[in-house]
């Protein structure tokens, strides 16, 4: 997604040469280097355990690096909004939940508040039920509405379509789109669920070997080269792309990403993925 305005220019977090082990020499990601601006949303694509959670709690200082550097001038309980495993409180209200929630940072909002952001998510109406007969997705709605309740700078999404329906997905889409482009807020999605998402993205991150690579959104072509006789042709019939023996040829980043996201879901083990002047090698 190409996006015209202001905002880019504006650098609001930078991360420099970040490694984080939690035992000695077993480094869940090394040499990490990560630049966000303004108004930007980020993609960012790995393997269960690669690191991605562990990012997002590093920019929250909930964990601390080993080593490097996290430049901003963000703060952290008033700008950054974020949408993680946090716990409910099942036996509240969905309404009560954001007020105690918000009280936990400091913050008591209002009633229109709560009620707007609450319409935002596709709540309305579910306010005064009890969080512990809400669906998984009405949960993560909820969540996203705990996220989003204050217009934050800086919104870490972690797997945030998890248990929603194609009508929550949408409402998630729309909300996003409000949210990056009348606010300026820079969005990290956490995902693996690609398809639904990449229309989205400015930029694609992938973690491969403990490092944070980033994709090249312009490419002559693209090839994943999976596992040998694993079954993955069958899965591929409505991609425009070519096959020869295990290595799959696309022509843009976006079906590609779509691609690696299928192929992980299905469990089809990936051994490469390269362009025409890079190579990311064992993304999954």
């Amino acid at each position: 997604m190409f996006k015209l305005g202001k905002f880019y220019s504006m650098n609001i977090l930078k991360i420099k040469n970040g490694n984080k082990a939690y035992q000695k020499d077993n480094f869940v990601w090394k040499n990490l280097n990560l630049d966000l601006n303004k108004g930007e949303i980020v993609g960012l694509i790995g393997a269960n355990g690669s690191g991605k959670t562990t990012l997002f709690k590093s920019i929250l200082k909930v964990i601390k690096l080993n080593s490097g550097t996290i430049n901003t001038n963000l703060d952290v309980e008033k700008d950054i909004g974020y949408l993680l495993e946090i716990d409910l409180f099942n036996n509240l209200t969905a309404y009560e939940n954001l007020k105690i929630l918000g009280l936990y940072s400091g913050i008591e909002y209002s009633k229109d508040q709560i009620d707007n952001v609450l319409n935002k998510v596709g709540l309305e109406g579910q306010k005064n039920k009890k969080v512990k007969s809400f669906s998984f997705g009405m949960q993560q709605r909820l969540r996203l509405a705990a996220a989003t309740i204050t217009h934050k700078k800086l919104l870490l999404l972690d797997e945030p379509l998890v248990g929603l329906d194609p009508k929550g997905i949408e409402t998630f889409l729309n909300t996003i789109k409000t949210i990056s482009t009348k606010y300026g807020t820079t969005i990290i999605i956490a995902t693996h669920q690609i398809s639904e998402v990449s229309n989205l993205f400015d930029r694609y991150y992938y973690f491969s070997n403990k490092q944070l690579l980033e994709a090249k959104m312009q490419s002559d072509y693209y090839e994943i080269a999976v596992e040998p006789n694993s079954n993955f042709k069958s899965i591929l019939n409505s991609f425009n792309i070519s096959i020869h023996e295990n290595v799959i040829t696309i022509q843009n980043i976006s079906e590609t990403v779509k691609i690696i996201s299928l192929l992980h879901a299905k469990n089809i083990k990936i051994n490469k993925i390269s362009s025409h002047d890079s190579i990311i090698k064992e993304v999954f």
